[in-house]
């Protein structure tokens, strides 16, 4: 679509007068009155608009000075204004032959067609008539009544023949009633004789050029027009349109600068700002201003077509095959738009569709190979392989020296199993164009995807000495390098197409897998980091950094990335899904909805996203609408897996073990390598203790897949359960080394605490703290640990840490304050006040203020803290503990035994249920 829009583009506008034979432009408010013809008569229409203004300020009844404001209003391009002087000079009783030329004039800038064929003219002198008729013959050409609008013209000229306008209407008739721009220029000629600094006459011919497409010429008469009138904003714009297609998106957007200070909001505008947005690759502005000039669809329809195809080109199919299908309707025979709704159509793989979109104009254009290869490719996806293949035989035979024409057709016989034919076409492209790459990278990609690899390797060598300057060869070398397992040799040929261009997205992409996988995470960052240098909305590229950040544990950095991208790309699902993903792993299901919904219809139908609907759904526990999903994945694939499995999740969510195994099985038979349900049925059989049943899982699935994290953790967790702790130990070590995740570290530490070794517990969560201080987890859980051995200093050291990581974080705030009362009171209140600004009403953080307020020695507000938090926990044994500690503190020590009593009377259990029975023993005896 890329290549049919940039060749459609200059056809697509028209340049008729349409309204503007008079000028069309904007308010000029500075302009006087007395002596004011005198400064007309020079040229000072400023001065001579302070006149009239002090001349109706002092005689608001004076009908010469309003005829003559309203004429100049009209030359300045305010037309409203016009209209109000030119009505109110009628009243007063000035002559009907100097308001009604000009106020027709005005009555048809304002689109008041009715109000303008509506003028009597019989008792008018001749001129004057004539130039009325004219505006009325306009209004009607308007109205596409062609027929009245040249009978009201010829009576114009008939009458007035030595009138600029009424020539000039006549060749806008010519022009727009009967096509004939020869016609329309011969009678120009007339207009020019008569008065050659005629705006209106320079804005048509213009036009005329324009329609010619002679650019230069039609820039060079728009530029003429608006010098005659500087207020015309309507030729002002036209350039814009002018200089869009000469490609100098400078001055157009100079021009538009201009416009867009004169006439904000303006659709005419927004649609020429919308052109160069487009021409400049910036196609969410464009759509932005496409939406504005849409608001105007009667006089500029044709930005229904831009924005089908903008946001085709963004991603938004919905959205595009609407408003093609809208334009479709205003207009079927605008022939881009057609080709426009077929691709999108064929998009769809409704093929039937694309027939009746294509079939009706291919007679017609059988010379359009655009049109000619949307339907051989519609016909080839369809199995019409010989109707496909002879349709682009056509488009070779009539561009014979085409390589790109020889390239479909290589590329069509090779997708029918014709290889001789397909690999002879794509080698007969190579030679007629040997700058043009596309046969040779189809070419090595095709013995790729046939796996002949010797004849891979020798493409993509030819290509290389025919390109020695170009980085594709090597990126070619490179994939069929990893094709092949040899690691090395894809490195070395895509760090050379690195140097050759480096930025490139083919070898930073790749090289970033590469180091990935040898887990040089920061190697792989920089990569892409190059990438996005060279290409800094590339979306892949943002993807594979927010999937970077996923390993590296660096959640904000993610989160921040999948929502650069969905703005940059609304219509994209992957970093949706992703992002999606996240608030599910992280505890926010409900922010799923959002991000789903505001997809388009035929997105929110994908499987994946379903699939992740139906997660979203399991996160809620709402098992039914798990079941709901789960049977719209079956229902859209029946043959796959994943319904299956999902199905089985709202089972087992609903403790129903038995259906829940079915369902897996059945996941299993339709595909027995899909490991999701391999893995979940390991589960499931270990929760059932079915040791036996386990182990030959786990023999199963190591024939396939012996590295697979979740088998070689659940491998753990039977050792576990079959109570060798020893051999659970060496397998969580083995987890941890292939897998090195914070979640693994986890695991191995507890399981180290389990066979006695806790110091190796603690030195692996500080080694993995150190290697990942950037990280809140990793520091939390280090934190956490000191907190439970009671090294107080060392715990707020890592708390601090995840502190600048995450600084409203409650549990930080709160946790620290919590150490750090013992030696630090003072910083202990000011994070505890933090966090209960940030969460008042919490009960647990009021008690830790409770407890920080005592290590001050501010006893009283410690004690109207703590019977505060009471009120809303009166049964918490902790809370009564802490009550009667501060009462001991500030010497109600009755008290203290009172509510000390009572609470280990009851016999709950809690942590500090020890440290108040030492104090109720020491209370007693002192």
């Amino acid at each position: 679509m890329g290549s049919f829009m940039n060749k459609k583009l200059k056809f697509a506008l028209s340049f008729t007068s349409l309204l503007f034979i008079a000028g069309c432009g904007s308010v000029d408010d500075l302009q006087h009155i007395e002596n004011a013809k005198k400064f007309l008569a020079n040229g000072d229409q400023k001065s001579a608009l302070i006149e009239l203004k002090s001349s109706i300020q002092q005689n608001p009844q004076n009908g010469n000075a309003r005829t003559l404001l309203g004429q100049l209003y009209l030359k300045a391009g305010n037309f409203a204004a016009a209209e109000k002087e030119l009505k109110k000079a009628l009243e007063l009783g000035a002559d009907d032959n100097e308001i009604f030329p000009y106020l027709s004039k005005v009555l048809l800038q304002l689109r008041k067609l009715d109000d303008v064929i509506a003028i009597k003219t019989s008792h008018l002198r001749p001129n004057e008539q004539g130039e009325v008729l004219a505006a009325q013959g306009v209004a009607l050409l308007v109205r596409s009544d062609h027929e009245n609008a040249i009978k009201q013209i010829d009576r114009a000229v008939e009458i007035a023949p030595g009138s600029a306008y009424v020539h000039v209407a006549k060749a806008s008739a010519f022009m727009m009633a009967e096509k004939s721009l020869t016609n329309a220029r011969e009678e120009l000629k007339r207009a020019f004789e008569i008065d050659n600094n005629f705006p209106a006459a320079w804005s048509l011919l213009g036009d005329i050029e324009a329609n010619e497409k002679n650019l230069e010429l039609a820039r060079d008469a728009y530029t003429k027009s608006m010098s005659l009138m500087p207020t015309n904003l309507a030729d002002r714009n036209k350039r814009v349109t002018v200089n869009i297609l000469l490609n100098d998106l400078k001055k157009a957007q100079y021009d538009l600068d201009i416009l867009k200070k004169m006439l904000p909001g303006n659709a005419g505008v927004a649609f020429s700002q919308g052109l160069v947005y487009l021409a400049s690759n910036k196609l969410e502005d464009a759509k932005s201003a496409f939406d504005l000039a849409l608001l105007d669809q009667d006089r500029y329809p044709l930005s229904l077509f831009y924005l089908a195809y903008v946001n085709y080109r963004l991603g938004s199919i919905a959205q595009a095959e609407t408003h093609a299908e809208r334009y479709f309707t205003l207009n079927p025979g605008h022939l881009a738009n057609r080709k426009l709704l077929a691709d999108i159509k064929y998009s769809k793989k409704e093929y039937d569709y694309v027939d009746t979109l294509i079939n009706p104009v291919l007679e017609a254009n059988r010379e359009d190979d655009e049109l000619l290869n949307i339907l051989a490719k519609t016909k080839l996806m369809r199995g019409e392989t010989a109707e496909g293949i002879a349709l682009l035989n056509q488009i070779v035979e009539r561009n014979p020296e085409s390589a790109e024409a020889r390239v479909r057709l290589g590329a069509g016989l090779l997708m029918s199993g014709n290889q001789s034919e397909g690999f002879a076409q794509l080698e007969t492209a190579i030679a007629q164009d040997k700058d043009d790459h596309q046969a040779d990278t189809l070419r090595v990609l095709s013995y790729l995807r046939l796996k002949e690899m010797e004849k891979a390797h020798q493409a993509a060598a030819d290509f290389l000495k025919r390109a020695p300057e170009s980085e594709i060869p090597h990126n070619l070398m490179g994939m069929i390098f990893i094709a092949e397992r040899d690691l090395q040799g894809a490195r070395k040929a895509l760090e050379q197409s690195w140097k050759i261009k480096p930025g490139n997205t083919d070898a930073g992409h790749n090289l970033a897998i590469l180091a990935i996988q040898d887990k040089q995470y920061a190697q792989a960052r920089d990569f892409l980091n190059g990438v996005i240098s060279a290409h800094p909305d590339n979306l892949e590229t943002l993807v594979k950094l927010a999937e970077l950040d996923v390993i590296e544990g660096k959640a904000e950095q993610q989160v921040q990335r999948l929502e650069r991208a969905i703005r940059l790309y609304p219509g994209a699902v992957k970093p949706r899904l992703m992002l999606a993903r996240y608030y599910i792993n992280s505890g926010n299901p409900a922010q799923v909805t959002g991000l789903i919904e505001t997809l388009d219809f035929e997105a929110r139908k994908q499987l994946p996203v379903l699939e992740v609907l139906a997660i979203q759904a399991i996160a809620q526990k709402n098992y039914k609408a798990v079941e709901k999903s789960a049977s719209d994945i079956i229902a859209k694939k029946p043959d796959g897996p994943e319904g299956h499995y999902l199905l089985a999740q709202a089972y087992a969510g609903q403790d129903n073990l038995k259906l829940a195994e079915k369902a897996l099985l059945t996941a299993i038979e339709k595909d027995d390598q899909y490991l999701p349900a391999r893995i979940a049925l390991l589960r499931l059989l270990v929760k059932k203790q079915d040791i036996p049943a386990v182990e030959r899982e786990i023999a199963s699935l190591k024939t396939f897949t012996s590295k697979n994290e979740d088998v070689m953790k659940v491998a753990f967790a039977l050792e576990e359960l079959k109570g060798d702790q020893q051999q659970a130990l060496k397998l969580a070590e083995e987890v941890f080394s292939a897998y090195p995740n914070i979640d693994n570290m986890l695991a191995l530490s507890r399981q180290r605490l389990r066979v006695g070794d806790s110091a190796g517990a603690l030195s692996l969560q500080e080694k993995w703290a150190e290697s990942h201080s950037e990280e809140y987890n990793a520091n939390f859980i280090l934190a956490e640990s000191y907190t439970r051995l009671k090294k107080y200093d060392l715990a707020a050291k890592y708390y601090q840490r995840a502190l600048a990581v995450a600084p409203d974080d409650i549990r930080v705030l709160n946790n620290l304050a919590w150490v750090m009362r013992t030696y630090d009171p003072e910083q202990a209140l000011t994070y505890i006040q933090r966090a209960n600004e940030l969460k008042p009403g919490s009960v647990a953080l009021m008690d830790t203020l409770a407890l920080v307020y005592l290590a001050n020695k501010e006893t009283e507000l410690a004690l109207r803290t703590i019977k505060e938090v009471g009120y809303l926990e009166s049964n918490n044994p902790t809370l009564r503990y802490h009550e009667a500690l501060i009462n001991s503190m500030a010497g109600n020590n009755k008290i203290a035994v009172e509510i000390l009593t009572d609470l280990l009377k009851k016999e709950q259990e809690f942590s500090e249920k020890a440290e108040a029975k030492a104090l109720l023993e020491k209370l007693n005896k002192g």
